[in-house]
């Protein structure tokens, strides 16, 4: 079926635009009133005609379609988003190059300076602090920054964090469900500082034996979730010498228990954050396990792996925007099963409420409960007996 594809007009234009990955929910459009206050907010400004723009967290490319034109830098961490811009562009009869895509290192220690900077607020405020911290290295006195968020997403912590970086904020009056917040650069000497290196901004969290390294926008910021937890205690026994794919791998810690687990293993793990490769890079660095894994950014809806794996490890998505959509987490262990060796298996966790064993059973002849507690359960998934 043809994505569903989505009329956003706004005082830049009509563009056409679809969300990536579909998930099927036609509910669920490609930009929301956040997009909308700001592009019509920027049609009140008067921009430099050959001013630099930085986009940020443009989810789908709604801001960067729109003002393709101005050919703006655009960051975000999501491998996901990228690939949406990209689709997006094309499908709008713009060139992909004319917005150019910052990577992680780029957007952390490139000495640029931007007269506009706009972007949608992240849901960590970890993750918003590093973004206000780099954007401070990369201003001149004149530079407007602009982010927004849906009302329901604003916290006092959103305020209190531009309040911390910056120095002050203003905010917009809320519209279209959302609001606009300007952080305003007030403490002295900004605008003026080096580069920030990438590891100012992680935290390191002990596990068993081992530490692991988280940096912001990565999963379970908080503290090792229970589900994962309960995964890596009950992993399947398994020897020798196989292959093992960490299915949106996070901060390394299921790579870090197979790691553990399996001592002839060699492990891949993938995710489509970039922060969270990284995180599981550093993981396995300062463990001293570096040799054992192979980290790399990824789409895990369209694999790219050159040999198939024995054993798949995944905590999958089973929620989008707030709602139970089986259709993602779907997705990813329907692709990862085109590369199981014969004999090898998928093991997931997942909350044990979401009815969605009835829907793997469509999909996989053998299925296995290996562990339940707290409301979540292990499962064991095989496209032969178990």
């Amino acid at each position: 079926m043809e994505p569903y594809v989505n009329q956003l007009t706004c005082p830049q234009g009509t563009f056409s635009l679809d969300r990536y990955p579909d998930t099927g929910n036609r509910s669920l459009q490609a930009w929301d009133g956040g997009d909308l206050l700001i592009l019509d907010h920027l049609s009140q400004l008067t921009v430099p005609a050959h001013g630099r723009i930085l986009i940020i967290n443009d989810s789908f490319g709604a801001l960067s379609c729109a003002l393709a034109s101005a050919k703006p830098d655009y960051y975000n961490d999501s491998l996901l988003a990228q690939i949406a811009l990209e689709r997006n562009l094309k499908q709008n009869g713009q060139d992909p190059q004319s917005v150019r895509i910052l990577s992680l290192d780029q957007f952390v220690s490139e000495p640029l300076r931007y007269d506009l900077v706009i972007g949608k607020i992240p849901k960590h405020l970890s993750y918003f602090s590093m973004i206000l911290k780099v954007l401070r290295t990369k201003m001149h006195p004149h530079t407007q920054v602009i982010f927004s968020a849906l009302t329901r997403h604003l916290s006092q912590g959103v305020y209190n964090t531009s309040t911390s970086v910056f120095g002050a904020y203003t905010t917009s009056l809320a519209s279209k469900k959302a609001r606009l917040v300007f952080p305003t650069l007030s403490i002295p000497g900004p605008g003026f500082e080096p580069p920030v290196p990438i590891e100012d901004f992680l935290v390191t969290e002990p596990w068993n034996e081992f530490t692991l390294v988280k940096l912001p926008n990565t999963f379970a910021q908080k503290g090792i979730d229970l589900g994962s937890r309960l995964l890596a205690d009950n992993l399947p026994e398994r020897t020798g010498k196989f292959r093992i794919l960490d299915l949106g791998c996070g901060n390394g810690f299921l790579s870090l228990a197979a790691a553990r687990a399996y001592p002839e293993a060699q492990i891949v793990g993938i995710d489509e954050s970039a922060l969270a490769v990284r995180s599981a890079q550093l993981t396995f660095q300062i463990n001293g396990l570096a040799p054992r894994a192979h980290f790399v950014c990824m789409d895990g809806f369209k694999l790219d792996v050159q040999e198939p794996f024995d054993l798949v490890l995944c905590n999958p998505p089973f929620h989008e925007q707030g709602t139970v959509n089986r259709k993602l987490a779907l997705g990813l262990l329907l692709e990862a099963k085109k590369y199981l060796n014969p004999g090898g298996s998928i093991v997931i966790v997942a909350n044990s409420s979401l009815g969605y064993q009835g829907v793997l059973n469509e999909y996989f002849k053998g299925l296995r409960v290996l562990a339940k507690e707290r409301g979540f359960s292990v499962l064991q998934l095989s496209d032969s007996k178990l």
